[in-house]
């Protein structure tokens, strides 16, 4: 499964090119979830994801995304957003799956 791709921010939230064509935008408001899934794979295949999730879309962001770095302080923001488990997430080399914040 190819990854979704940041293509730009908004005040309010990012715009995401979805793997199967077209574009959603994501507003910080309406995220439900945000989750970082780690494989076993690395580091000769992706191996990190994160995956925002509302009520009605779910995008999964490789690691590697060229704007992972400003999603991230986007994210951080949140209120509530677990840095400590980013850092866990980042060192994993197993298959698991780290929830980084939830409403």
């Amino acid at each position: 499964m190819l990854p979704d791709v940041i293509e730009s921010f908004t005040p309010d939230g990012i715009v995401v090119q979805v793997a199967g064509g077209g574009r959603i935008e994501i507003n910080y408001r309406d995220l439900i979830r945000v989750t970082i899934d780690t494989t076993d794979e690395g580091p000769w295949l992706p191996d990190c994801f994160w995956y925002l999730t509302t009520k009605n879309h779910s995008v999964s962001i490789e690691n590697n995304d060229p704007f992972i770095q400003v999603l991230l302080a986007k994210l951080q923001k949140l209120p509530g957003f677990k840095s400590e488990l980013v850092v866990k997430a980042m060192a994993s080399t197993e298959i698991n799956s780290f929830i980084v914040w939830e409403q």
